[in-house]
């Protein structure tokens, strides 16, 4: 899947918050694990609108087909996500990417609120989410049946 090798490719700085948002000055680009995902789609084009307040903080992201912290409905459904904020049953990972995740950020170990934007904004790499994504744990795709 193009996303998870995008996610893997070092190509990406993370950002928290936001699907997207440029530095004012520099023009860097940056991204959440869904900001990419938006990216991957080419759906539609970031509109610019990262502001900054008095401490050099985002106080708001670039939109992508209206949104600057939701996964848009359209980009939802183009990679068949079950729902816009990623979520599913940590129960279903196998134990050995739990383990390995817990390793990688001990204060997260319980990971109440399973899901892809938590995981991003609670500050797991890029690489740690592909790996959930590519496991496909229960309740992040939508499952067809026939």
């Amino acid at each position: 899947m193009a996303w998870v090798e995008a996610l893997r490719s070092e190509r990406y700085n993370q950002v928290f918050g936001w699907l997207h948002a440029t530095e004012p000055d520099s023009g860097d680009q940056f991204y959440c694990c869904f900001g990419v995902a938006c990216e991957v789609s080419n759906l539609a084009d970031w509109q610019n609108a990262t502001q900054m307040d008095e401490n050099d903080d985002w106080e708001r992201g670039d939109y992508y087909l209206g949104d600057d912290t939701e996964l848009p409905n359209e980009v939802v459904e183009y990679y068949g996500l079950a729902s816009n904020d990623g979520a599913f049953e940590w129960q279903s990972l196998p134990l050995k990417i739990k383990k390995w995740l817990n390793s990688r950020n001990p204060d997260d170990s319980n990971c109440l609120e399973a899901s892809l934007r938590s995981l991003n904004d609670s500050g797991h790499t890029f690489s740690a989410i592909a790996t959930i994504i590519e496991a496909e744990p229960e309740g992040l795709f939508v499952r067809l049946t026939v």
